[in-house]
């Protein structure tokens, strides 16, 4: 995978992944979170991620953890700057096997985005357009604060953000 920096924004363009992702099975567990994406794990920057695919497996091993983020093209974003995905496309199948002390986010796109804003009069401008997914999506895993389980996005959650969503769809 590459990638650049342009203006202080990670450009992610024409990305693509046919290898399996897989966290196998382990002994023990960790306090922490995991992130899983079969382009991107977590970004806590600007980025834009434009003509990128994902079809290999991506799999959360039975392990236990704080909050599992697994999802076909990033796990997570925590920002409080511009995020923008447009013609991507996830056909491999994900799956999450782990025990998670908080949450399991689990999609064949996106996993968790938390967009920050902390002025109403600059809110952060976030596009997903012509995002698509046709892998299945499975959990088996437990979690003591729910599962949130998208064919698409498992979970959007901001502060003064402003969202650009179109041409979204799932057939897995």
């Amino acid at each position: 995978i590459s990638d650049s920096v342009i203006n202080n924004v990670v450009v992610l363009e024409n990305c693509h992944n046919k290898g399996d992702l897989i966290i196998s099975e382990g002994k023990g567990s960790t306090s922490r979170n995991t992130y899983m994406g079969g382009i991107l794990a977590s970004s806590h920057k600007a980025f834009s991620m434009h003509k990128c695919t994902n079809s290999g497996r991506i799999e959360h091993g039975s392990i236990s953890t704080k909050n599992a983020n697994v999802g076909g093209l990033f796990g997570r974003t925590y920002t409080a700057s511009p995020v923008s995905i447009v013609d991507c496309h996830n056909y491999g199948d994900i799956v999450s096997n782990t025990t998670c002390t908080e949450g399991n986010y689990v999609a064949g796109c996106i996993s968790l985005m938390s967009l920050k804003s902390y002025s109403s009069t600059d809110p952060i401008l976030t596009t997903i357009k012509n995002v698509t997914n046709s892998g299945t999506v499975t959990v088996n895993g437990k979690s003591t604060k729910g599962r949130q389980i998208g064919g698409v996005i498992a979970n959007i959650n901001n502060i003064a953000t402003q969202y650009t969503i179109e041409d979204l769809s799932n057939s897995g």
